[in-house]
Parts: C-alpha cells; sequence; structure tokens
C-alpha cells in the first residue's frame, strides 16, 4: 500500500521543534501556558498549513539537541527578540506583505514606533494564530482598553467597530447566499454569466475591505463595506431571480 504525505506533513515531520514539544515528556517539563502553546500552534491556521515554530521564534529545526535548536531564540521580553511586541509586525510581514503595508499607514504603527503599547497582530489573531480572528465581542472589549470615555481616545471606536463587522458578517453571508444561487442556475443551465462576473468583482471588493482593517481608517473601512453589502444583495436578488424564471 502507498501512502502519500502533503507537503506540510513532511515539513512538520522534518522538523526538530514540532517533534520535541509534541512528545508528553516535553509537554509535561514545561509551565502551562508553554505547553499550551503548542496545543494552540497545533489547532491554528499556521500548523495546519505547516508554518512551524522557527519561522517566528528563530532558532534551528534541523538540529535534533536543544541547546542547538534554540539557538538565537530569545525571550519574547528581550528587545532583540523577534517576538518582542514592536518586533511582531515585522516578524508576520514575510508572509503578509500586504497587511503589514496597511498596518504601517496606521496609527497605532506610528505610535508603536513611538515605543507605544498598542495592538500589533497578535492583538486579534493571538499569539500562534490559534483564534484566526477574535469576535465581535473580543475586539470591542479589546480596543475599549485605550478607547474609552475616561481615557478620551476617539471613545467611539468600540462601536464602530462593532458597528463594521456587524456590517461585515452581512456581507459574508450574502455572498455565501449568492453564490449558492448562482450554482443552482448554472446547474439549471440558465445564462448566468454576466451576473457571475459582478459576483466575482463584489468579492474582490470584500478582499479590499477585510485587507484595509489593518489600516485602521475605521472610517473608509465603514464607507466601503457599506456599499460592498449593497452591491452583495443586488447581486443575491438579481441571482435569485435567476432562479425564478426557471420556475
Amino acid at each position: 500500500m502507498m501512502v502519500f504525505f502533503s507537503m506540510d506533513e513532511i515539513a512538520r515531520a522534518e522538523n526538530s521543534c514540532v517533534d520535541c514539544h509534541k512528545k508528553a515528556e516535553t509537554i509535561s517539563s514545561l509551565q502551562p501556558w508553554q505547553a499550551d502553546s503548542y496545543f494552540s500552534w497545533k489547532s491554528s491556521v499556521h500548523g495546519q498549513k505547516g508554518v512551524t515554530c522557527n519561522k517566528c521564534h528563530g532558532g534551528d529545526p534541523t538540529q535534533g539537541k536543544k541547546s542547538l535548536a534554540h539557538q538565537g531564540v530569545l525571550d519574547a521580553s528581550h528587545l532583540d527578540s523577534t517576538i518582542y511586541y514592536k518586533q511582531v509586525p515585522k516578524t508576520c510581514s514575510p508572509c503578509h506583505q500586504a497587511i503589514y503595508e496597511g498596518f504601517v499607514q496606521s496609527k497605532h504603527y506610528q505610535s508603536l514606533k513611538e515605543d507605544k503599547m498598542v495592538p500589533t497582530c497578535t492583538t486579534c489573531h493571538g499569539f500562534h494564530m490559534g483564534i484566526g480572528v477574535a469576535s465581535l465581542y473580543e475586539l470591542s472589549t479589546k480596543c475599549e482598553v485605550c478607547h474609552n470615555e475616561r481615557s478620551k481616545i476617539y471613545p467611539k471606536v468600540p462601536a464602530d467597530v462593532s458597528e463594521i463587522l456587524n456590517v461585515t458578517r452581512k456581507i459574508e453571508e450574502t455572498l455565501v447566499k449568492a453564490q449558492y444561487t448562482m450554482d443552482l442556475a448554472r446547474e439549471g443551465r440558465q445564462d448566468s454569466k454576466q451576473l457571475e462576473d459582478r459576483l466575482k468583482a463584489v468579492k474582490q471588493k470584500w478582499n479590499r475591505v477585510s485587507s484595509l482593517w489593518h489600516t485602521f481608517d475605521l472610517e473608509q473601512i465603514k464607507r466601503e463595506a457599506i456599499a460592498t453589502l449593497k452591491e452583495a444583495d443586488q447581486v443575491y436578488v438579481q441571482s435569485k431571480g435567476i432562479l425564478l424564471k426557471r420556475k
């Protein structure tokens, strides 16, 4: 019997970081938060895609000896560490260049350069991408840490974020429904080419709205999100119309 492995599985199998940290004896010797780090990574997008420890923490995953494998790995509190809070965006940038470029345009990034404690990638996505993206409630709560009536620093931000996130959820739902009805129309051999092209264009606009989040320009995000939702609704209504004609 032949067994095939994906490249991600091969990458993980040949990585001494993964091989060591998944062992029961290693996990039992760590502090609880350290042990949780492995499980958080394992279930994350990074873990599923084979983005292993060394990509963010450094070190040499080809070495089997701990001292050699950990060479160059610095604690998160060290100024030169790749996971020091000021370095996190730069560490993420090689794989997420467009997102990084958006973040660089934000006021948060400017404050980060001034040594202020501000949100970075891990604030919303978790230390190992274990949560993907924080929920609406979590994001609003995180925003409230700095943006509140007491600090007087744009106290409306949490409410604006909640409003925009509700719009984006509706966009996602509407696009799914539009795609489903479009697929049904295609199965019925109905001419929907023009509408399919329009749906594709709306999805591209949605991707742009998603990327804008990292600029933290809430006014622009809200404006483009509402416009995208309007177009998505129109496509969905028209796609339903095609199905009704078939009946």
